[in-house]
């Protein structure tokens, strides 16, 4: 049994692949993965700037009577602006700020 070959033209054959000098060849191959990697960020950029990136608030959860935040004033719903003085503006930072605080 025969295997089919494929007649290519010369027009087609000079577009080939196989024609091309090493950095066409190089292009060629490079550019697949460059643009995956170039789509990723920009998907990546657009789906923060759209959904925005969460900071979540330093506020108060929950207080139980008897404990020491209840007693200083502490209540369900408080939000935490400032640490002896120093302004925060999510709850990664009041955690930085309490830290440095011990």
């Amino acid at each position: 049994m025969k295997v089919p070959t494929r007649r290519y033209r010369k027009r087609d054959k000079a577009r080939s692949f196989s024609n091309k000098t090493p950095f066409q060849r190089f292009l060629i191959v490079f550019a697949g993965p460059a643009f995956n990697i170039l789509f990723a960020i920009v998907a990546i950029y657009f789906t923060l700037v759209i959904n925005g990136y969460g900071i979540l608030p330093a506020q108060v959860k929950d207080v139980q009577p008897g404990f020491p935040a209840y007693e200083a004033g502490l209540r369900q719903g408080d939000k935490i602006v400032d640490i002896n003085g120093v302004k925060i503006s999510g709850w990664e930072d009041a955690h930085q700020r309490d830290r440095l605080f011990r």
